[in-house]
């Protein structure tokens, strides 16, 4: 059997990161909906925080972006202090009392 692995169409040289904000995260949010999946708000952050080769993308780009390159970004927004991970916010928000997120 032949397995071949086209290219995308858009690669990437260069993502930069900044911190995010509170505002970001409820952009974030906003933008990817209430009924969100934890990727699409991932994806909704990047497009906020990211700029990809000096610009940064609409969130409906950073959907496209091939797989092992979104988790590589979550990977690097979450080991860097960027934004917390589910089970990070999960035990702060115990810690701090609040109920359970939805």
């Amino acid at each position: 059997m032949k397995i071949t692995v086209a290219k995308t169409e858009k690669e990437y040289n260069e993502v930069v990161i900044r911190k995010g904000t509170v505002e970001d995260i409820i952009r974030a949010n906003q933008l990817a909906g209430s009924e969100a999946t934890e990727s699409e708000n991932t994806a909704a952050l990047l497009s906020i925080i990211a700029t990809f080769d000096g610009k940064q993308i609409p969130y409906e780009e950073v959907k496209r972006l091939p797989f092992s390159d979104f988790l590589e970004l979550q990977e690097a927004i979450t080991s860097k202090g960027l934004l917390m991970s589910p089970k990070q916010l999960s035990s702060l928000s115990k810690m701090a009392g609040l109920p359970k997120a939805k």
